[in-house]
Formats: structure tokens, sequence, C-alpha cells
């Protein structure tokens, strides 16, 4: 897995931003009596979860390594790290089954997509708030920790913000920053 960590920044961008968007593409290309419009939703429901995880991964490696590196690393602040890692992949994977299961039951004339949409919102709304805070947080961790080690010494939020907000817009943001990662790492 440390491969994954010195990946280069546009092995990142192309595997979190591009691909996804390859995917959606042409799930949208796909006639709609071919698939009964169920395409459209596999597809979107596949390059969410392909730019996740690449997010996500990114940040538990990326986390995982930097936390190492600091003599001061508090072991709670890496276990609610993890959790707020793990979490999300988890649901990522449970929404992507239901969204598979739910498109074939509406491929096969079984419920509406306006049924299904609105049953999926009770569900959705909340896990985007969690999502929202985790990655907020991983964000948050990552970058601390990367100045902290380039540093040598415990980082102010006055000295990591750029960092938090380059990777806050994360497709465009991972072109500044892991290239610092690639060279902390090696």
């Amino acid at each position: 897995m440390s491969k994954y960590l010195l990946a280069r920044h546009w092995h990142y961008f192309v595997g979190g931003f591009v691909l996804p968007f390859v995917i959606l593409f042409a799930g949208f290309n796909v006639p709609f009596y071919v698939f009964n419009g169920a395409m459209v939703f596999i597809s979107g429901a596949l390059a969410v979860v392909i730019s996740e995880l690449v997010v996500y991964l990114w940040l538990w490696k990326g986390g995982q390594y930097l936390s190492e590196r600091i003599e001061a690393h508090s072991v709670k602040r890496f276990r609610l790290f993890k959790w707020l890692v793990i979490l999300p992949m988890i649901l990522i994977l449970a929404v992507f089954i239901v969204w598979l299961i739910a498109s074939l039951v509406m491929g096969m004339g079984k419920i509406s997509m306006a049924n299904w949409l609105m049953a999926s919102l009770n569900v959705i709304i909340p896990m985007q708030v969690i999502f929202v805070l985790s990655r907020i947080y991983c964000f948050f961790y990552v970058a601390k920790w990367l100045k902290s080690v380039e540093l040598k010494r415990n980082a102010k939020f006055s000295d990591f913000y750029m960092d938090f907000l380059w990777l806050l817009i994360f497709p465009i943001g991972i072109w500044r920053i892991q290239p610092r990662v690639n060279k902390v790492f090696s």
C-alpha cells in the first residue's frame, strides 16, 4: 500500500475524477431502452464509489503514515481519524449495493423512479452530513500532520490552513499536496 501513497498527483486526479466522469458519461449515453434506464443509476453509483474510495484510501494511507512520523501523536485522535475514514467507506459500499438492487428492481418495473428517490432521501441526507463532517475532519487531520512533519513541530492552524483549503477542493488540491507527500514519504 505504500505504492498507493507514492503515486503521482495525476494518478489520483485520473482515478478520483477522470475515470468516474468517463463512467458517468458512458452511463448517460447508453440508450434507455437497453437497460430500462437502470444503467444511469448503476454508472452514477459506480462513479461515486470509485471517486470516494480513491479519496478515502489516500486519506487513510496519508494520515496513517504522517501520524507515525510525529512523536507527539495522540492515539485518541488517530482512532477518531480511523473511524471517520472507515465509516464513510462502509456507507459508500452499502449505498452502492442498495443502488444496484434498486436499479434492478426499477428495471423490472416493480417500483417507479420517483418512489425510489423520495424513499432514499430519508437515508441519503443524514449520510451526507456524516460524509461532509468526516471529510472535513480527515482533510484537517492530514493537512495538520503533513505540515507538522515538514516543520518538525506541532503545527498551528495558521501554519496549515492553505493545505487544508487545497485538500477541500480535492481533485484540484491534490496537484499541490501530493508532491509534498511524496517528498516527505521518500
